[in-house]
């Protein structure tokens, strides 16, 4: 296993072209049954992907030795893995060619792959419906979607966009924002994508009563000091959780309970429970 890691490290700093070596060992009076996996043709996290996606199976070794059914069939399902690991980096054209050496210590498993042409963005449509759609602070996260127009087709880019999107609308009050439209059409015959991505962001909620539960050990005007938000403005729920901060740090209390329910507002004002 420090030898995979430190290969791991080897082949980040650059060196593409070598061979990572996935090994599953048994030992048996000090001599080794190992089979190993070396993959080329691959860089950066779209190796590390397929790495991970052809990691030995379990019971692969059997009584020290290599299981040959095991192996046939992992050979045989290899092309597949590999493919199904590429896709979300926007390969979907890859070639895969497997071949087995024997050795007296070892089986070495070859994989050579071919990533293909990737799919690019063709068009990618980004818009804003509801009552934030002129929001400019809202806006200005629209524009740093990490994918645009002519990228390779990164779903992970794609996935992480969509979450950095809803939570900026959520932390400007925008606490039921979701997406009406979200659309990927893929054409694998000219390698191409059209995006259609539509955030609904839905009322604007504000922060509304705050209620400190009794019995109380400071007075109340004390006790609104660590207080990170004020009754009325846009309800944020980083400004929540920096609240909950301020009140364990103080060293003045033993556990404080903060709730606020976007369900219990009434004219879209959250009340706010301190205990």
């Amino acid at each position: 296993m420090h030898f995979f890691n430190s290969l791991r490290a080897f082949l980040l700093a650059g060196f593409i072209d070598t061979i990572l070596l996935l090994a599953v060992s048994g030992v048996s009076f000090g001599a080794a049954t190992t089979l190993e996996v070396g993959v080329e043709g691959l860089e950066g996290e779209a190796r590390i992907n397929v790495e991970i996606a052809l990691s030995p199976p379990e019971g692969i070794l059997d009584e020290d030795q290599v299981d040959e059914l095991l192996l046939a069939l992992f050979q045989k399902e290899t092309p597949q893995k590999v493919r199904k690991a590429l896709e979300p980096f926007g390969f979907y054209h890859s070639r895969v060619e497997t071949s087995i050496e024997r050795h007296p210590d070892r089986i070495f498993l070859q994989v050579m792959v071919d990533p293909g042409p990737p799919v690019r963005v063709a068009s990618l449509t980004l818009g804003l419906q509801g009552l934030g759609a002129e929001d400019e602070k809202l806006k200005e996260a629209l524009l740093q979607f990490p994918l645009k127009e002519n990228d390779i087709l990164r779903q992970d880019f794609y996935e992480e966009g969509k979450k950095v999107l809803q939570e900026a609308a959520r932390e400007l009050g925008y606490l039921a924002a979701d997406f009406s439209t979200q659309v990927i059409q893929i054409s694998l015959a000219d390698n191409s994508a059209n995006l259609h991505l539509i955030l609904e962001t839905g009322p604007r909620y504000y922060f509304g009563e705050v209620t400190f539960v009794p019995p109380l050990t400071y007075p109340e005007p004390f006790l609104q000091r660590y207080l990170a938000f004020r009754s009325g403005r846009p309800f944020s729920p980083q400004r929540l959780a920096r609240t909950q901060l301020n009140f364990n740090n103080a060293d003045r209390f033993s556990e404080v309970t903060i709730e606020a329910e976007k369900d219990e507002a009434q004219d879209f004002r959250v009340p706010v429970r301190i205990a």
